[in-house]
């Protein structure tokens, strides 16, 4: 699955296709696989081969998982303008990642984002978060961002690609943002940037700053996870446990 995932053939048919079609189109490229893991898995690569009804129960379990990584993995490199038709459990807007819309300094906007990419990256499959477009897919750009962070003689997107890796690495630390991956680009005549990030292979806790009811700031580190289209805190020590022994099960 992870061979076939990376192949932007197979993204692209994961993306364009419909569970059935998709099976249809992609049986004979899972075949292929199979037989090019026969070193490694002799005795399973002959039932596949020899074995209708074994083939059709794994071509069913692993059709889901390969259309989805793919699916996944093709939000990397595709136009943006492709993201933009909803969020989805791979797939999440933000309006900034550090001001507010009158261009003051945002109380949460940074939280949010590193509360984002910290569920994305706890995740089975990664996903997607594009920053400068609102809720409803709208592009509205990154302007009170770029003239948050401008410092003269520097490029604006460097200087904003500069202050999120910063602020990614502060909240989730070095090892994790190697997962990473941030690109501003021109969609619509406005910037935007696509933050991409593929599942760790290890589990990832995040340090975010929020104001309490005083508007006090309290730092914490805590742990988020996808909850179907929605990042949520898992605060239950016992909830936690589980989720890891099911994600990361060694």
């Amino acid at each position: 699955v992870e061979k076939l995932a990376a192949d932007p053939r197979v993204q692209q048919a994961a993306t364009a296709n419909s569970p059935e079609n998709f099976r249809v189109a992609m049986e004979d490229d899972f075949q292929d696989a199979v037989i090019d893991q026969m070193a490694t898995s002799t005795e399973i690569t002959k039932q596949y081969l020899d074995n209708n009804d074994f083939a059709g129960d794994v071509l069913s379990a692993y059709m889901p998982l390969l259309q989805t990584r793919a699916r996944v993995a093709h939000q990397q490199h595709c136009p943006i303008v492709e993201l933009l038709g909803g969020e989805n459990s791979w797939l999440e807007y933000k309006a900034s990642a550090r001001t507010e819309a009158d261009g003051s300094k945002s109380k949460f906007m940074p939280a949010m984002a590193i509360k984002t990419v910290a569920g994305f990256l706890n995740s089975y499959d990664g996903g997607t978060l594009l920053i400068g477009v609102d809720d409803n897919g709208q592009v509205i750009g990154l302007a009170t961002d770029f003239a948050s962070v401008a410092k003269e003689g520097k490029e604006d997107t460097d200087q904003f690609e500069l202050y999120l890796n910063g602020l990614l690495r502060d909240g989730l630390g070095p090892a994790a943002l190697t997962n990473v991956y941030t690109e501003v680009a021109l969609v619509q005549g406005q910037y935007v940037c696509r933050v991409h990030v593929k599942p760790s292979p290890f589990p990832v806790d995040a340090t975010i700053t929020l104001p309490d009811e005083t508007g006090r700031k309290i730092t914490k580190t805590t742990f988020f996870v996808r909850i179907n289209n929605a990042t949520h805190e898992l605060k239950n020590e016992l909830e936690r446990e589980k989720f890891l022994l099911a994600r990361w099960p060694s």
